[in-house]
């Protein structure tokens, strides 16, 4: 990829749309072409896609004032190696949100074959148990996201203990608190996971911490 030319394209893009002063969304797509026949030795060539949107401020701050997420009812194979892959496909992850949302929640949370919490359709899950911050492993099947690991990588220099380890529905009933977090919306404050509920000044001081480390 010729970044100099992404990001002549990105400022034009921009420009065009007339985004330069406004909050965006950029997405940079890449991808690998069919050669013309599979015993083809002729190396693919890469395509770049890049598109720009606004980002819906609004909608980010409804999420940061707090979300309620259900139990998607079918199971992730953990040892799927396209789930530690952010691609185009969002098939299961949107049809994922439209069942739970006719539920009347506004996130759902995966579940592994082991019936271990993984992550949500749009988001990475972290609970809180006596101020001790606990996130699904890598293992479990979950995407890596950025905020995800810069979350964890601030954690520690913010004073506050973290821990990567297997989660199941029945640690949210001994959980304080708990948030999710994305690229777009930072930290967002769950309010409950199938009813049950959280004490959002327990995740409103850690995510205050957490927060003044992350700017």
């Amino acid at each position: 990829v010729d970044f100099d030319l992404a990001d002549t394209i990105i400022k034009d893009l921009l420009a065009e749309n007339k985004l330069s002063e406004k909050s965006a969304v950029i997405k940079l797509i890449c991808t690998r072409d069919q050669p013309a026949s599979t015993d083809s030795e002729q190396k693919p060539a890469n395509s770049l896609i890049i598109k720009t949107t606004e980002l819906d401020l609004e909608e980010i701050k409804r999420r940061q004032s707090g979300l309620r997420a259900g139990i998607i009812p079918w199971s992730r194979n953990s040892n799927n190696p396209l789930l530690a892959l952010k691609s185009l496909n969002y098939l299961e992850n949107r049809y994922a949100l439209q069942n739970v949302k006719q539920q009347g929640f506004d996130e759902g949370i995966f579940l592994n074959q082991n019936g271990e919490l993984c992550e949500g359709t749009f988001s990475n899950l972290f609970l809180i148990r006596k101020e001790v911050l606990l996130t699904p492993p890598l293992t479990a099947g979950i995407l890596p996201g950025i905020t995800r690991a810069f979350i964890l990588e601030k954690a520690r220099p913010a004073g506050i203990e973290f821990h990567e380890t297997p989660l199941s529905p029945e640690d949210l009933k001994t959980c304080d608190g708990a948030f999710l977090t994305s690229s777009l919306m930072y930290l967002a404050p769950l309010l409950e996971i199938n009813q049950i509920k959280f004490d959002p000044d327990q995740t409103a001081s850690l995510r205050k911490t957490l927060l003044n480390f992350m700017i």
